[in-house]
C-alpha cells in the first residue's frame, strides 16, 4: 500500500491548480460561485456534513438530497441517476466514513449527461476503487484536515482544473472569507440534539443551518507543500486504519455490536456500529457510558433534511442508517490506550 504522501502527490498531479482553504466546506462554496452549468442543482448524499449543506445554500444552489443504503452508507447509482434526471448538473461524491463509492461507474454517467463531478475527500483521503485513488476521478476535488480527520494537519484544500475557479480561491482567501458557524447556530444544534434525545423528533434542527455564514474572518493558510511536510508524520497511517479497524470489529463483535462495512480500497475515518435496535436515547445512554471510561464515540450525521423540513426526512435509508449509530475513533491513541479498555468492559 502507498504511503500517504506518495497518494496525495499522485492526487495532485491530476490537478492543474491547488489552493489552501480554511475549509472544506469553503472549496465547495468556492466552486460552485464559479463553475459553469445549465441548472443550480447539486446532488449531496443525505448524510453528510450540515457546514456541506451551508455552503450549497449560501453559494445560492438547491441542495437535492440522495438517499443512502442503510446497509452500504451510501448512494446506489441508481439514486444518483435519478438526480441527474432530476435536474441536478453536479453531484458531490462524500465517500462516507471513507468507503469509497462506485466512482469509476458514477463519472461514467455524469459524463455522458455532462454533469460536473466533486470529490469530497473529508473522510477518505488515500483510498481506492480498482487500485485508483479517489482524487482522480473528478476535475474537482475538496480535502479537510481538520482535528477529526484521519490526518489532522490543520486547514483544506481545493484542487481543480479550472482557472476562473481557483482565480476565485485566491480573492476569496486573501480577503480571508470562510463559512463560520455562528454562536448562534452552536446553541441551537445543542438544543436541537437535546429534544431530538428527549422525544426522538427532529423539529429542533429546521432552519438552524441558515445560521452557518459566510464571513470574514481571521485566519493563516500554509502553502501547499506545509500540506505534503505535514504529511510526513502519518506515512503508514492507510494501512494502520484498516488494521485497527479489523482489531476493533473482532472486540466489539464479542461484545454483540454489529459492525458497519469496510470496503475494498477503503481508509476508514470512524467504525461505524449498532448494539440491538436502539432508539436516539438508548444509544446515548451506552455512549454516555463508554465516555466515561474514556473511550472516545460519536454518534452521526444528522439527516440533512431534518435541517429542511424537521421531522419530514424524505430519505428513509438515512433514517435508517442513522438510528442507533455508534461511531468508535480509529488513531494512534484509540489504539494505544482504548481498545485495551473495551477489552475489560462488560456490556
Amino acid at each position: 500500500m502507498k504511503s500517504i504522501n506518495e497518494a496525495f502527490e499522485e492526487i495532485c498531479l491530476k490537478h492543474k491548480y491547488i489552493r489552501p482553504v480554511n475549509r472544506a466546506s469553503d472549496a465547495l462554496y468556492i466552486i460552485l460561485k464559479k463553475i459553469q452549468t445549465k441548472s443550480k442543482k447539486i446532488a449531496i448524499s443525505e448524510i453528510c456534513c450540515h457546514d456541506i449543506l451551508a455552503a450549497v445554500i449560501e453559494a445560492g444552489w438547491e441542495p437535492f438530497l440522495v438517499d443512502i443504503s442503510p446497509k452500504r452508507g451510501s448512494p446506489s447509482i441508481n439514486s444518483y441517476r435519478a438526480a441527474i434526471h432530476q435536474g441536478c448538473s453536479v453531484i458531490l461524491v462524500t465517500n462516507l466514513y471513507g468507503n469509497p463509492e462506485n466512482i469509476k461507474q458514477l463519472s461514467q454517467l455524469c459524463a455522458e449527461n455532462k454533469v460536473e463531478v466533486v470529490e469530497d475527500l473529508a473522510q477518505s483521503l488515500g483510498a481506492k476503487v480498482r487500485n485508483k485513488l479517489l482524487g482522480t476521478f473528478g476535475k474537482h476535488v475538496i480535502i479537510s484536515f481538520g482535528k477529526t480527520k484521519q490526518f489532522p494537519i490543520g486547514n483544506g484544500l481545493l484542487m481543480t482544473n479550472n482557472e476562473e475557479i481557483f482565480d476565485y480561491a485566491k480573492a476569496f482567501t486573501i480577503d480571508k472569507f470562510s463559512l463560520v458557524e455562528t454562536p448562534k447556530f452552536r446553541k441551537s444544534y445543542f438544543v436541537a440534539q437535546k429534544k431530538l434525545f428527549e422525544t426522538n423528533s427532529f423539529d429542533s434542527f429546521k432552519n438552524i443551518h441558515k445560521e452557518i455564514k459566510i464571513k470574514k474572518i481571521k485566519y493563516d493558510l500554509p502553502k501547499v507543500k506545509t500540506f505534503k511536510q505535514n504529511l510526513k508524520k502519518f506515512k503508514n497511517e492507510l494501512s494502520l486504519r484498516r488494521e485497527r479497524f479489523l482489531t476493533l470489529k473482532e472486540i466489539l463483535e464479542k461484545k454483540g455490536f454489529n459492525i458497519g462495512l469496510l470496503k475494498e480500497g477503503a481508509i476508514p475515518w470512524r467504525l461505524n456500529c449498532w448494539y440491538g435496535n436502539r432508539n436516539y436515547l438508548e444509544s446515548k445512554e451506552i455512549s454516555d457510558n463508554l465516555r466515561k471510561k474514556n473511550i472516545r464515540v460519536s454518534h452521526w450525521y444528522i439527516p440533512l433534511s431534518a435541517f429542511l423540513s424537521g421531522d419530514k426526512i424524505s430519505c428513509e435509508g438515512a433514517k435508517m442508517f442513522n438510528k442507533g449509530l455508534i461511531q468508535f475513533w480509529l488513531d494512534k491513541r484509540a489504539e494505544e490506550k482504548e481498545y485495551n479498555l473495551l477489552n475489560k468492559i462488560i456490556m
